[in-house]
This record gives C-alpha cells, sequence and structure tokens, in this order.
C-alpha cells in the first residue's frame, strides 16, 4: 500500500506539472464583493464587504478569534432573528478538517513502516500539499481545521456590527464539537442544537442577558454512532426536538469490557456524567427519540412522544449510514399535524456496502389523551406508506420540510459526501456519477395528503445537491442550494477543463504546489533528504507523454452532448445479448479472454469517472438562490454563489423587517452573511442599546399557513430543465457535509484515472 501510494501521489502530481495544455485569459477569481442587481432584487454582501472570492471572511471581526479561527467557520449552519439581532450557530470546517485528518492518519502508518524520522509531523505537512494540490491552496491549513470551535454570534440587522455570544470548547481527540445545526425562538429563550461527537446537547441562551444553559445533554458510549440532535419545531405550544441515542447507560460506560484506550474512555465517562437526562421509558434502545416539552430548563417536563421502535427501525443512526447516520432529520407542522422526515439509508457493518435508500416521512397526530397517532406517508409501502421511500428517487436520502402557503415542501437532499468517501476508499465514482445524474428534485403536498412534482432536475444543474434551506420574504418562496462542482472538481481536474482554464499565473501557483509536495514526500531517515527508491521516477517519468495526450483528448471530447457511462452500458448490454452467447458456442475459452477485456472492472471504473467528469465540466459552481410568488416558477438571483465559486451553499435564510439576510456555506474562506432585498423595507435603525430588543412572539424557520388560490400551472418551472447554470454577468465559479469521509487520499483519484486509462489503452 504504501509503494502504491507513493506512486501515485507523484504520478498525480508530475502529471499535473508537464501539462501543457491552453491557457485561458480569463481571471481565475472574482472581483471583490459589491452590490448585485437582478429581477428587482439588490443584494449585497454583509460581512467584511471589502473582501471577496478567494479572501477569508468568516463575519466576525478578526481581532476577536484571529483571521484562522474565522475562516475555519465555514457555515452559517442555523440562524433565529430576535429583537435587533440576527443570532448565527456555525459549523466548524467539515471538510478540509476531515480531509487532513484522514490523509494524515493513512500517511502516518505509511511513514512509520517506510522508516521516516517523525513520521506523524511529515504525514502533516504532505497531507496539506495534497490538499493544496488539488484545491489550490484554497482550504485552510489542516491542522487548525481539526481543532474546532464552532460559536454563536449576532448580528444587528440594521448596523451590521457582528459580536461574539458563545464559542464552544475546543474540541479533542475524544470530544469533537461540530457545530449548531437548527435553532429556534421559544418562550423568549433561544435554542442551539450542537452537534458533536460522541456528545449532543440543546443549548439555552436568554438574549436580554446573554447567559447559556445546557438544557439536553446525551453521550454515546459508541463514537461509531451518529449522536446528534436534528430538528426543532414548535406545536400546540410545545418544544419539539429529535435526536439519537445508542442507549448507553452513562453511569456504567465500559464495564462491559472495551477496546479503546483507556484516556478515551476516560474522557467519554467525565462528559457523560454531565448529561441532562430526560425520562424515557426505553432508556436502552438504540435509535432516534422524538421529544416535547413545554418547560425546556425542566428535565423532567421532558416527554418521549415517539422511537425508533414507532418509525418501524427505519432511521439510520450510525455515521456509516447516509448522510452519517441523519435518523430524523427535519420536523414541520403542516394542516394541524407533525410531519418528520427520517433517513433510511443503511450501510452492512460487516461488508461495507451501503443500501441507498430514499428518505421516508411519518405524520403524527396528537391524540386526546395526550399520546400520538403515527402513520407512514412516504416509505415502505408494504406497511401502509401512500409513496415510495424518496418518492421513488434512492439518491434522495434526507427531505427537507417547509410549510409555504397551502402546501408542505420537501426539498430532496442527496448524499454525494458519502459517495466521495466511496472515491477515497476504492477509486469508484459509481455512486457519485448517479447522484449527478439524479440531482436534488422539489416536491409539495396540499392539504389532502396528494404530492406532486415541481422539479426533478435540480432545476436545470446536475451539480445541484441539496435544495438546502428554504424561507418565505414578502410572500415568496426562497431557496438555497448545494452545489458540488467545486468540490467535484478537485476529483476530476485533469479531464473537466479545469487546468486549460486558468490563467498562466494560477498555473504556475499550482506547479509550485506540486514541487512543494514531490520535496515533502521525500524520505528523510537520517536528516539527509534522499528521494525514495522504492519506486522508479525516472518509470513515471516515461508515462508522462501518454498522460499529455490522455488529456489533450479529453479537452478536445469533453464537451460531447453523447454521455460515455451511456455508451458504455449500451455496449455491455449488446456485447451480453449478442455477442457473448455466440462466442460461447463457438469457443469458451475465447469467450473468457474476451470477457477479461469487455468487462474489466478498471476500464469500467474509469468509464464512471469520465462520466463525471464530462458532467461536472459543464457546470457553473457556486450554489443557487431560487425565489417564486406561487411556489412553482422560480427565477433565479443567483446561479454561482453571489459570483463566489467557494459559495457552495446557501445554508440559513432570516426574513426581517431590514431585508433577508442568507448565510453561506463555504468551508473554503469562511461563511459570509449576504442580504436581500426587494424595495418594500423601510425601518427604522435602531441603536444598539441594551434593552431594546423587541419581545416579539416566537420566530420559527417554519412560518405558519397562508391561504391562497392554488397556481393554474402547477407543473412547469421558469428555468428549463436541461438548461445549465448560467449568471447574465458571469464571473468564475461546495451537508449536510456533515462530516466523515473515509481516507480521501485526494491526490489518489488523479493517479486512479491515468492507470486506470492507461491500463484500457494497453489492453486494446
Amino acid at each position: 500500500m504504501g509503494k502504491k501510494f507513493l506512486k501515485f501521489a507523484l504520478t498525480a502530481a508530475l502529471s499535473l506539472s508537464c501539462l501543457t495544455v491552453g491557457f485561458s485569459s480569463a481571471s481565475g477569481l472574482n472581483e471583490n464583493a459589491g452590490t448585485i442587481s437582478k429581477n428587482g432584487y439588490m443584494i449585497s454582501k454583509v460581512s467584511h464587504q471589502d473582501r471577496g472570492a478567494g479572501e477569508i471572511d468568516g463575519i466576525l471581526p478578526f481581532e476577536l478569534m484571529g483571521e484562522e479561527k474565522n475562516r475555519n467557520q465555514s457555515y452559517v449552519w442555523s440562524s433565529v432573528e430576535y429583537g435587533n439581532y440576527i443570532y448565527l450557530g456555525t459549523c466548524w470546517n467539515p471538510i478540509s478538517g476531515i480531509y487532513y485528518r484522514n490523509l494524515k492518519n493513512n500517511l502516518t502508518s505509511l511513514f512509520e513502516k517506510r522508516g521516516d524520522k517523525n513520521p506523524a509531523q511529515k504525514a502533516g505537512t504532505v497531507a496539506t500539499n495534497i490538499l493544496n494540490v488539488v484545491y489550490d491552496g484554497n482550504f485552510p491549513d489542516g491542522a487548525n481545521s481539526t481543532k474546532g470551535t464552532p460559536c454563536i454570534m449576532r448580528v444587528n440587522k440594521y448596523t451590521y456590527k457582528a459580536e461574539l455570544v458563545y464559542v464552544e470548547k475546543e474540541s479533542s481527540s475524544f470530544v469533537n464539537w461540530n457545530g449548531y445545526r437548527m435553532a429556534i425562538e421559544y418562550k423568549g429563550k433561544l435554542y442551539f442544537a450542537c452537534a458533536g461527537y460522541p456528545t449532543s446537547r440543546l443549548l439555552q441562551i436568554d438574549p436580554k442577558t446573554k447567559e447559556t444553559k445546557v438544557v439536553m445533554q446525551k453521550t454515546a458510549e459508541n463514537s461509531a454512532f451518529s449522536n446528534g440532535i436534528r430538528g426543532l419545531t414548535i406545536m400546540n405550544g410545545k418544544l419539539l426536538v429529535s435526536l439519537a441515542t445508542d442507549g448507553a447507560d452513562p453511569d456504567h460506560m465500559f464495564e462491559g469490557g472495551s477496546q479503546l484506550p483507556q484516556a478515551y474512555q476516560n474522557a467519554i465517562k467525565a462528559i457523560a456524567k454531565k448529561d441532562v437526562r430526560y425520562k424515557d421509558d426505553n432508556p436502552r434502545m438504540e435509535g432516534v427519540r422524538l421529544l416535547e416539552t413545554d418547560n425546556p430548563e425542566d428535565v423532567d417536563s421532558w416527554k418521549v412522544i415517539a422511537n425508533q421502535e414507532t418509525f418501524d427501525d427505519l432511521p439510520a443512526c450510525w455515521i456509516r449510514d447516509s448522510i452519517n447516520g441523519g435518523g430524523l432529520w427535519d420536523l414541520a407542522e403542516f394542516n394541524g399535524s407533525l410531519y418528520v422526515s427520517m433517513v433510511t439509508g443503511k450501510t452492512d457493518a460487516t461488508t461495507g456496502v451501503t443500501n441507498k435508500q430514499g428518505f421516508a416521512v411519518y405524520r403524527g397526530d396528537p391524540q386526546k389523551d395526550g399520546s400520538w397517532k403515527w402513520t407512514p406517508i412516504i416509505g415502505d409501502t408494504s406497511k401502509g406508506a401512500q409513496y415510495e421511500f424518496g418518492l421513488g428517487k434512492k439518491q434522495s436520502c434526507a427531505g427537507n420540510l417547509y410549510v409555504y402557503k397551502d402546501h408542505l415542501y420537501i426539498g430532496g437532499y442527496n448524499d454525494p459526501m458519502l459517495d466521495l468517501a466511496d472515491i477515497g476508499n476504492k477509486g469508484d465514482f459509481h455512486l457519485l456519477y448517479e447522484d449527478l445524474k439524479n440531482p436534488a428534485c422539489l416536491n409539495r403536498m396540499d392539504k389532502n395528503g396528494n404530492i406532486e412534482l415541481i422539479n426533478d432536475d435540480g432545476f436545470g444543474a446536475a451539480s445541484t445537491q441539496y435544495l438546502w434551506r428554504f424561507s418565505e420574504y414578502n410572500n415568496k418562496l426562497v431557496i438555497g442550494t448545494f452545489d458540488i462542482t467545486t468540490l467535484a472538481k478537485g476529483f476530476t481536474q485533469l479531464t473537466d477543463g479545469s487546468l486549460s482554464e486558468m490563467t498562466p499565473e494560477e498555473f504556475k501557483k499550482k506547479m509550485d504546489y506540486v514541487e512543494e509536495l514531490l520535496e515533502s514526500l521525500k524520505k528523510d531517515p537520517d536528516g539527509v533528504a534522499v528521494v525514495s527508491d522504492d519506486e522508479s521516477v525516472d518509470e513515471m517519468m516515461d508515462s508522462l507523454e501518454d498522460m499529455k495526450d490522455i488529456v489533450d483528448e479529453s479537452n478536445k471530447s469533453r464537451a460531447t452532448e453523447e454521455d460515455i457511462v451511456e455508451v458504455y452500458d449500451e455496449m455491455i448490454n449488446n456485447y451480453k445479448k449478442y455477442v457473448k452467447p455466440l462466442l460461447h458456442e463457438i469457443d469458451p475459452e475465447l469467450e473468457k479472454q474476451i470477457d477479461d477485456i469487455i468487462l474489466n472492472s478498471t476500464v469500467e471504473d474509469f468509464v464512471y469517472y469520465y462520466g463525471c467528469s464530462q458532467i461536472v465540466s459543464t457546470q457553473e459552481a457556486g450554489c443557487d438562490v431560487l425565489v417564486s410568488s406561487d411556489g412553482v416558477h422560480f427565477d433565479a438571483l443567483t446561479r454561482n454563489g453571489f459570483n463566489d465559486k467557494f459559495n457552495h451553499g446557501g445554508r440559513a435564510f432570516i426574513p426581517t423587517d431590514n431585508g433577508l439576510f442568507l448565510g453561506m456555506a463555504n468551508p473554503f474562506w469562511g461563511t459570509q452573511l449576504w442580504k436581500i432585498t426587494d424595495g418594500s423595507e423601510n425601518p427604522k435603525p435602531e441603536t444598539d442599546k441594551p434593552g431594546t430588543e423587541k419581545n416579539d412572539q416566537p420566530s420559527t424557520e417554519d412560518k405558519p399557513n397562508i391561504e391562497v388560490n392554488k397556481p393554474t400551472d402547477s407543473t412547469t418551472t421558469t428555468i428549463k430543465p436541461n438548461e445549465n447554470k448560467k449568471e447574465d454577468n458571469k464571473k468564475v465559479d461546495t451537508g449536510d457535509p456533515t462530516q466523515i469521509m473515509i481516507c480521501v487520499m485526494v491526490t489518489l483519484i488523479s493517479a486512479l484515472f491515468v492507470a486506470g486509462l492507461l491500463k484500457y489503452r494497453k489492453v486494446k
């Protein structure tokens, strides 16, 4: 494994350094952020207005936390308005740190076996250099990205002044706080759901005093269990919360023995003793819980109203499962009932095979005696569900719920992060290809339970993998998407045209990163740098001419309209149907030899790699923000992350009397805050003084129903189904990427393509 990895890494790096494809004169980075005018809307950047694409943001003043910590506040993951302020909960870098950590862990083992001096330190350097080559230095430093400090901040909605409210404790090798996934106001207090491993908690904030209190906390004994709080909503005057637990007894952890280091066991037991525990009739049951309370500060008031058994054991709760074990994904009240969406795709713990399966939705109806009646709506039709899993799309692993006017909207949410991990593990692009061929879809349900499809092609973009968050602004429905293009291009850049579109300056910078990677890969056992002789560098150099030809041909043909996977599948089907039976009759031995060529798994892997590359090459990077006055016909306020390809998601909306604020997901340079207005606002700026908070009624991200007439045309959109994303003034150009991407050796992927194609050419 060690020799192979070094050869792959060197081959990929050297192949990049020898590419002499044509350069574009277009700038690789966008102009600094300003004000965008689109379809009657004014869109402006609120945070660090002097900074644009490829520059550190993170919303908070840099003097509070420093630029690097700001940069790692990657997502505004949750938001809620109170008084003069919008409160924002961040997600600590969910991608860069994981890439770095997995690369470093694997490389440390490799360098230990090779006999390098200070293998862990060397592995960290090489991991950083690999990420720099693949993403052109646009990821934060990996060593810092693995030390998370997510935070809660507030921004004055009139003056835009940002201040720190709460900083979570430093992550350690035992306890990792990822960030604040959801937020809501309830009875004058703010509640933030903090996701973490192996502990999750519900944090209460008094917005008048900024005092904080943990009102619920749960620790898992098994660190492979996705122990997290996800859903928050209010119904019938009660706060509802969904979470998952492995059923561990906090008072008797690890008493049955454990292979974990004692230090780890001690740390988990110590934090478990601080758990705030609710009453549970089935405390040892492994799986999800849905709870309600009318007094979150009184732990005895919490009541379990549904669990894993209630939902027919469907919810996926292990980190290895779809969306890292998404469990009960989202909650929404609609037409007097509670709708609960859940992730159901599970991975076999023994084989590692993932069963991709679409989301399920159950309806809950409160009964007079305080119990709940649960009915499957989407899921297992053999158990009474009216609609099949994922509404017929197995790639739609989760469903985001939102009520707009007289409909419940269901936004599709694929799981490309799990599939990127499959690339790192196996060099297998099959699952990512299927995601790109089946982008996020939008459906809606009326009050009679009828579901109609609004859009099934990502609103014209294969790269739209989540319809991530929804909001209502001046009676219009607004959707923010997640776009996979910028992340995916790190895996497909050899053939998707990324290199040919670089300016000479950008290409030179990449080559500098390649040189740094090559230097860091040298063996240094005695303090004297020598190139490792376990593989022949000359042999790799000899193959570069072939690689240049491959890339040149790929760039020429990448715009073809024919999907290489579809062509390949048709060829294979025709071979099996017509040719193989004939060969078997003529000469079974010849049949076997040809099978070995035609059905070669390496060839198939390359075909799917190139299929992904074909699609990615046509996509415009950066998220979309879509708006509709009827919930059916949509216009795009942006198709490229407000001219910033690193804004791969529109994650959190906060509608206010001073416009619609939007918190971005940007794991490269830090989250940003934007504001959208349509000219209807005329607020009176209020001073930022103590005591000026407005004691408004509790506000949630799900707005109440507003009765209007149904649109006459519910089957079309104003965005053409097969139209690629385009922005009028186009510049250059991604979760809930929620964590684990096992062994993501990103540079390995480019090399796998080269190795696969070279082998394919030889057998031809």
